[in-house]
């Protein structure tokens, strides 16, 4: 942690460890569940903004016409087509 960088929970710094939060806040061995949490919100927060661009590209063309520039005239947006990009992101890897 830079010296600039306060705890997340209690504002105070902390004592240039390199974590988000001081042990003060939370000890060594439940530092773990706390990371464990914060990964579970981040992918249901993940999984929210995945459906969310999927409901927005649903409703767009269901596909680009691209102009003799390469822009592309369905979504009326620039290249690479945005709408195309958010449909490659959200196919399954």
């Amino acid at each position: 942690m830079s010296v600039d960088t306060v705890c997340a929970l209690c504002k105070h710094r902390p004592c240039g460890e390199h974590r988000s939060v001081c042990e003060t806040c939370v000890p060594p061995d439940e530092s773990e569940v706390v990371a464990r949490t914060a990964l579970k919100g981040e992918r249901r927060r993940s999984a929210e903004l995945a459906n969310l661009l999927r409901e927005f590209v649903d409703k767009e063309e269901p596909s680009c016409r691209l102009d003799h520039n390469g822009f592309c005239q369905a979504h009326l947006c620039g290249r690479p087509c945005l709408v195309m990009r958010a449909r490659k992101s959200l196919r399954p890897t």
